[in-house]
């Protein structure tokens, strides 16, 4: 017995000069989905994925120097790959971009928050 099961018909995309339309109905989902992969990645972070997690926390270069105590200045050459950003500071940025996904998104979990939480231990 055939299960009857309701499909849903992909919208009908443009042709266009360079191939088949694409479309993205979910444009904050994809957006939360490459921050958490920019977040989880242990390597160094090239300029461009530091702007995209800058601007998804909705942040001015002067507002993110501030929050992790460097000029915004520093900012900048960190974004043009022209030096490195500090291991701390990156570290932070993790962490404010893990916290900040998870509000966006009460309901689910992120799984940077669990690898990312360290038991820190309590200073006397």
């Amino acid at each position: 017995m055939a299960c009857a099961v309701a499909r849903r018909q992909p919208k009908q995309l443009p042709e266009t000069p360079y191939g088949a339309g694409v479309a993205i109905e979910n444009v904050d989902g994809l957006n939360a989905a490459i921050a958490n992969w920019i977040v989880e990645r242990k390597s160094y972070w090239h300029g461009r994925e530091l702007r995209f997690l800058r601007k998804r926390l909705n942040l001015s270069q002067k507002a993110l120097a501030d929050l992790l105590g460097y000029s915004d200045q520093q900012v900048r050459r960190w974004e043009k790959d022209a030096s490195e950003m500090p291991s701390p500071a990156s570290r932070l940025l993790r962490l404010l971009a893990c916290e900040w996904e998870t509000k966006a998104d009460a309901g689910r979990r992120s799984s940077c928050g669990r690898r990312l939480t360290t038991p820190w231990k309590r200073m006397p």
